[in-house]
């Protein structure tokens, strides 16, 4: 079984709501990532990055498929913080382009229909993870980063602030 070490060292955060803020700041604080959030109101994607010689903010409108399609393959990995609705069109893009992709919404089955070409296009697609049933779209995002162990697995670190999870980390072995 061949596994894949994601080395998400650019990635986009597609979206700057509510949910954005813990990603963007732990992503921001690790030092070998350039984090780029893309939102249609750029005010928040800058209020979000800040100042930060390693965060760059954009305006995005999900509509212009080409302006979209131009992002994901821009980076190594895309954070889907954007309505559910957009996620299939997101993830076929990132495997168009061989990028990893990580979404905060369960798996649909357009999401799970894509599954084989994903597989196919070696890439690393990944729902919400270890966040309570229900509380997802509260305020739970995963941030990924690789591991340093033989294995080479990914770690998904939820940032996720229920009343029972601070922080969770769940190992999840790539293919």
């Amino acid at each position: 079984m061949t596994k894949l070490l994601v080395d998400p060292s650019t990635q986009r955060v597609l979206g700057a709501g509510l949910v954005s803020r813990p990603l963007v700041q732990y992503l921001l604080g690790q030092k070998d990532y350039h984090v780029t959030v893309a939102s249609r109101t750029v005010s928040k994607a800058e209020a979000l990055v800040g100042d930060h010689e390693r965060g760059t903010a954009l305006p995005l409108n999900v509509k212009d498929h080409s302006a979209l399609e131009k992002l994901v393959a821009e980076n190594d990995l895309s954070i889907s913080l954007l309505p559910y609705t957009y996620h299939v069109r997101v993830a076929k893009m990132c495997i168009r382009h061989g990028k990893h992709m990580v979404t905060t919404s369960y798996i649909s089955d357009e999401m799970k229909a894509l599954d084989a070409e994903a597989k196919a296009a070696g890439i690393t697609s990944l729902p919400a993870l270890s966040s309570p049933a229900g509380t997802g779209s509260m305020s739970s995002t995963a941030a990924p980063r690789t591991t340093a162990s033989s294995d080479r697995t990914m770690t998904i670190c939820s940032m996720a602030a229920t009343a029972t999870t601070s922080s969770k980390r769940v190992p999840v072995p790539t293919r």
